[in-house]
Formats: structure tokens, sequence, C-alpha cells
């Protein structure tokens, strides 16, 4: 197997681990480990802007709805970055704002870029969030140096992973920011607990085309000392209660389980599996929409109880190390 130069350290001592074919574009992809920087990435490295229009994954609906609530990722910049620290704000990758509106409620002056152009609408139209644009990163570069325009903070929240130049994306995050400037954001966590089980069955976006760069702290960290930044602060960002459910669903589809899942599943009628107020629609408020909606609430309350006392425990443990890794960091002089 023929070793490729690492798109972070440039080394070629690379390893080959996997391969995977995306059902999407029915490319094939390689999975790599550098043994220099400890970076694992997949080649080809070639972002598809038509994958998020095309709301190829569920969730960029819900961005073009302009539904989201602020995700898990983004409480840890509330939480840990300097409240003494404000000025000018650039979300690299901000979607439908989500998070530069409620940054904005901190006294930030906020700008977002996004390739995604029916996210940035949902920004302009819903939140108001004018100074927000369907741009390329090294596109919005040259409009800032024409611009004369520079940022106190520039965060990307899940962006990093998806680039196919992370050294690229690094240097124009550095010539768009004022001198002592912040960083801030969030990658998944390579070293999650049963990561593979997790891209199985929860979490199968974690593949090319979508994510490209699987980072560690490690990782994260050579990355961020190579670019000239110090202060480098990382911090667990946990799972909410909420994603509970998702572990039990995890549970479910193992192997030992899933006699039990089906048992469970065959227990209600199939239409369970669908909305009840796709069924109110039809049926209206009727004796058997009713029914429909006991049945399902019994269903996830057996489920609940069955499979609590074994998710309990990797809900905890996935928290020990995080589900994503938040860092900061600031530029040196």
């Amino acid at each position: 197997m023929k070793n490729l130069k690492c798109p972070v350290c440039e080394k070629d001592y690379t390893t080959f681990i996997d391969t995977y074919i995306s059902s999407w574009n029915f490319q094939e992809y390689k999975l790599y480990h550098c043994e220099n920087c400890s970076l694992q990435w997949w080649e080809p490295l070639e972002i598809i802007a038509e994958f998020y229009e095309e709301e190829v994954l569920l969730a960029y609906k819900y961005f073009h709805a302009g539904v989201r609530e602020l995700q898990a990722w983004h409480k840890p910049f509330f939480k840990h970055f300097p409240r003494d620290k404000k000025g000018v704000l650039l979300d690299i990758g901000c979607g439908d704002g989500v998070f530069l509106k409620e940054v904005k409620k901190l006294g930030f002056e906020v700008w977002g870029i996004d390739l995604d152009k029916k996210s940035i609408k949902t920004a302009r139209e819903k939140f108001g969030l004018m100074n927000t644009y369907p741009m390329f990163l090294e596109e919005f570069s040259q409009f800032a140096e024409e611009s004369g325009l520079k940022f106190d903070v520039i965060t990307f929240f899940e962006v990093l992973e998806h680039q196919d130049n992370p050294q690229n994306f690094i240097k124009n995050v550095k010539k768009l920011l004022k001198p002592n400037g912040y960083i801030a954001g969030t990658v998944p966590n390579r070293d999650r607990p049963l990561v593979a089980l997790d891209r199985r069955y929860a979490n199968t976006a974690d593949f090319p085309p979508h994510h490209f760069l699987y980072f560690n702290r490690d990782s994260l960290r050579f990355l961020l000392r190579k670019f000239n930044f110090e202060d480098i602060f990382f911090s667990p960002v946990e799972v909410n209660f909420n994603s509970v459910n998702t572990l039990i669903e995890l549970i479910i589809t193992m192997g030992w389980s899933r006699k039990l899942s089906k048992m469970l599943k065959n227990s209600v009628i199939d239409e369970g599996s669908m909305p009840v107020s796709s069924y109110e629609k039809i049926y209206g408020k009727s004796k058997r929409v009713k029914l429909l909606r006991f049945l399902k609430t019994s269903r996830d309350l057996m489920r609940l109880l069955v499979f609590l006392p074994f998710s309990m425990p990797l809900y905890f443990l996935i928290n020990s190390k995080g589900a994503q890794i938040y860092f900061q960091a600031k530029l040196k002089e």
C-alpha cells in the first residue's frame, strides 16, 4: 500500500486502516493513520457542497427550517470562554445561526459563513443575522482582507472534521484574527468509548463525504501548536440526558439484544413506527389514534425500563471522555 502525505504534518509515516464506500455517491474512501501527528483521515479528500444542500442527512432539514436549539457542543463556549473577552466574532460553518443568535446576547458583534446557501437564508430571514454569507472560507478571507475586517474571536463547531485541507483552513483563520485573538470550537472525539459501535449504529454520518478527518486530543494539539496557538484548553462535550434514548437504541442494535428488541417492537402494531400526528391527519382524533398513542407510549416506557440499566453506565462512560472535544486557544503575538 502506497503511503500518502499527512494533510496536517505532511509526513509520509502513514498506515492504511480501513475502506468505506459511500451509499450517497458510491465513492470508495480509504482511511489512513499518521504515525507522526496521530491524525486519521479519509482519501480522497474533497468537500462536496451538494451533499449538504440536498439534505442527504436529516439534520440539514432542521437547519433549513430554523427549528434547532443551541447544541450540546456549543454549550462549553458559554461555560469556559473568558467572560471579559468581547468584540467581533466570526462563526465558520454557522449553519442556521443558532449559536450566533445566542452569543450575540453576550455583547459580541456577530458574523457567520457557511457553504450551505439554504442555512444562510434561514439565518438571515428567521434570526435577522444579516452579516452571514454563503461563502467558502478562502472566499470570505479575501473579502475580509479587502474590507479591512479582522476578528477578536473565530469559532468553528463541528467544522474542522469536514475539511479537505486543514492547513489552509487554519492559515485562513489566522489571517482573519486580530493579534492575541482567540479560536474556539469542537470536533468529534475519535477516542470516545465504543466509537466503532457508535459509527455503525448511532452516528453513521461520521464518514465521508461528510467527515474526512478524525481527531483526538493529541492530533488536535499538534495542529494548533503547529500554527502558533498557545494556552490550548480542552474539555469533553457531554451528551445531554435526552441522548440516553440514542444510547438505548445503540444497545438495542447490539447482537445480544436483537431478539429482545424485536420482541418489543413487534408488541406494537406496524403503525407504531410512524408519527402519531400523521395518523391524526388521516383518521382524526379517533379511538384508533388514541390507542396508537397509548401503545407507542407503552413501548417507549418498556424499552426505557428494560435498557436503562445498561444505557446509564454507557452514558457516564462516554461523558468521561466526551462525545466531542471542545477546544479554545489564543494566537501568539
